[in-house]
C-alpha cells in the first residue's frame, strides 16, 4: 500500500524520511536499515563530501602534521586551499585542541575580510581536511626576507594587517602566533591573516585553549614561534592581546629589516635576548619606525598600547591606503640589490646608495645593464679585499 513501511511492509505507519518526505517507515530502525538503498533516490540528501570530489594540482607547503594542497573541485572547477592533517599525526602530538581550536576561530571570524574563509571541514578514516579560500599569492615573509620591505611599502601591508588583528580581538579571540610566514599577501596587494590553530578564544573560555605539553605537563601559555613569543609567553605566564601586539612589533621588525629582531642560535638564546629587550635597529629603519616598534616591544603588556593606539601613531595612520608606486629606477635598483648582493652587508651600506644618485634614469634596459656592470665590478673588487 501507499503507506506501508518501506522496509517492514508495516501498513498505515506515520513517519516520513525527514529528507524527501516520499518514504514512509515505522521507526527510525526500519528507516536506518533502508537507508543503504534509499539514499541513492533520496531527493534530500547529500552525499558527504569526499577527498575524491577534488583534484589536486599542486603542493603549497607543510607542516608538521598537515599539508596545505592547491586543489580544484571537479564539479564547479573552482579552486581552493585544502588543508590536510593526518589523524594518526595529531594524535600522536596531542594537537587535538589545535584543530579544534582552529576550526572554531575561523567559523566565528568567517565575515572578517582580512581573514582566510573556511568554507566547511570533512574527515576520511585516516585524515582531516579544512576547505579554504585559494590567496593568489604568497606570504609577507617572501616579499620582506634578507633585505626587508621599503618601508612605505611595509606601512601598505601592516596597516592592513592591523585593522584586520582589530577586528579579531574585538571578537574575543588571541592569534598567539602573529608573524611573517602567517601573513599572505595576494597579488592585488591585499593581505589575509591564516593558521588559527594556537589562537584563544577569551570569550568562549569552554573552548580547549592549545597548548605545548611536556612530561605529561602542558603549557597552555608557551604558545607561538620563539623570534615572536612575547615574554609573559615565554615565562607561560599568560598570553592575552597585549601578547599579539608584542608578536606584531616583532613583525614590523622583520617586514623593514629582513630578518628577526632578538636572534640567537638557540631558542633559549632568542628568548634571553628577548627578555634583556637586547635588539638593535639596521641603519636604513627610520626614527618613525623605530619609535612605533619600540613601544610594542616593552617586558610588560601594560606598558605596550593597545591596537586603537597604535593605529593613531603616524607610522600606521599615515600610511598608504594603496599600493605605492615606484619609478622605475627604485624598481630598477632594488632589482639589483636583490640579484649582486649577497650578504656584504658593509658594502652595500656604505656604497650602494652612492649610486641611486650617481645615474640619472634613463631607459630601463640601458640603467640596468649600466648599473649591473658597475655594481659587479666594485662588488668583485671589494670580495676580493675580504671585506
Amino acid at each position: 500500500m501507499e503507506n506501508s513501511c518501506a522496509w517492514c511492509g508495516n501498513e498505515n505507519v506515520v513517519p516520513k524520511c525527514s529528507l524527501c518526505k516520499k518514504f514512509f517507515y515505522c521507526d527510525k530502525n526500519c528507516q536506518s536499515k533502508h537507508w543503504s538503498a534509499h539514499k541513492l533516490v533520496c531527493e534530500g540528501y547529500t552525499p558527504p563530501r569526499s577527498i575524491a570530489d577534488f583534484e589536486f594540482l599542486e603542493l603549497l607547503g607543510t607542516g608538521n602534521f598537515s599539508e596545505i594542497i592547491h586543489v580544484k573541485e571537479r564539479r564547479t572547477g573552482k579552486e581552493f586551499a585544502l588543508k590536510k592533517l593526518e589523524k594518526s599525526r595529531v594524535n600522536q602530538l596531542r594537537k587535538q585542541a589545535d584543530v579544534m581550536m582552529e576550526k572554531h576561530a575561523l567559523t566565528r571570524l568567517k565575515d572578517i575580510p582580512g581573514v582566510v574563509h573556511l568554507y566547511e571541514t570533512f574527515k576520511d578514516d585516516l585524515d582531516l581536511y579544512f576547505l579554504t579560500e585559494k590567496v593568489q599569492g604568497v606570504e609577507l615573509w617572501n616579499h620582506c626576507k634578507v633585505f626587508g620591505l621599503r618601508e612605505i611599502e611595509a606601512r601598505f601591508y601592516l596597516k592592513q594587517v592591523l585593522n584586520t588583528l582589530e577586528q579579531v580581538h574585538e571578537l574575543g579571540i588571541v592569534h598567539r602566533d602573529i608573524k611573517t610566514e602567517n601573513i599572505m599577501v595576494s597579488f592585488d596587494g591585499e593581505t589575509k591573516i591564516i593558521d588559527f590553530g594556537t589562537a584563544k578564544d577569551i570569550q568562549h573560555p569552554e573552548v580547549e585553549v592549545p597548548g605545548n605539553s611536556m612530561r605529561k605537563k602542558k603549557f597552555e601559555n608557551f604558545i607561538g614561534t620563539p623570534h615572536f613569543m612575547a615574554p609573559e609567553c615565554i615565562n607561560n605566564k599568560d598570553s592575552n592581546f597585549k601578547s599579539d601586539v608584542w608578536s606584531f612589533g616583532c613583525m614590523c621588525f622583520y617586514t623593514l629589516a629582513g630578518y628577526p629582531c632578538f636572534q640567537g642560535g638557540s631558542d633559549y638564546l632568542i628568548f634571553t635576548k628577548a627578555l634583556a629587550l637586547e635588539y638593535e635597529f639596521p641603519l636604513i629603519v627610520s626614527d618613525l619606525a623605530k619609535d612605533f616598534i619600540s613601544r610594542t616591544l616593552k617586558l610588560t603588556g601594560d606598558e605596550r598600547p593597545n591596537i586603537s593606539e597604535l593605529k593613531e601613531h603616524p607610522f600606521i595612520k599615515d600610511a598608504p591606503e594603496t599600493f605605492p608606486i615606484f619609478s622605475l629606477k627604485e624598481l630598477c635598483l632594488e632589482t639589483i640589490k636583490e640579484k649582486f648582493v649577497n650578504s656584504n652587508e658593509e658594502f652595500l651600506e656604505s656604497e650602494f646608495p652612492k649610486y641611486q644618485a650617481r645615474y640619472p634614469c634613463k631607459e630601463l634596459d640601458y640603467l640596468y645593464s649600466r648599473l649591473k656592470y658597475n655594481f659587479s665590478k666594485e662588488t668583485s673588487g671589494h670580495m676580493n679585499q675580504g671585506i
